[in-house]
């Protein structure tokens, strides 16, 4: 079976990367729910997220404890809000 480039996911884990042949909506089927879709090509753990950024040009990241900066939908900001506790 062929697996197009579009349907693979990296996944960074313990400072290592690994494929995976799923989409990022079945991939959130089978993680623990500290887990959130946070943008169309990110996923998060939510214990994860140190606080939300509001960058210029209206647009959002989730600020890691790594320091890591992740792009947030504008969609997907109120449910991430609601999730993290934040007002």
């Amino acid at each position: 079976t062929a697996i197009g480039v579009a349907a693979l996911v990296n996944v960074l884990r313990d400072g290592g990367v690994r494929v995976h042949a799923k989409s990022l909506d079945r991939l959130l089927d089978v993680l623990p729910p500290t887990f959130e879709r946070i943008h169309r090509s990110y996923l998060a753990r939510l214990d994860e997220i140190v606080h939300l950024r509001v960058r210029e040009g209206s647009r959002y990241a989730a600020v890691l404890a790594s320091g890591e900066e992740l792009p947030v939908g504008r969609t997907r900001m109120e449910a991430l809000r609601q999730r993290l506790g934040i007002t």
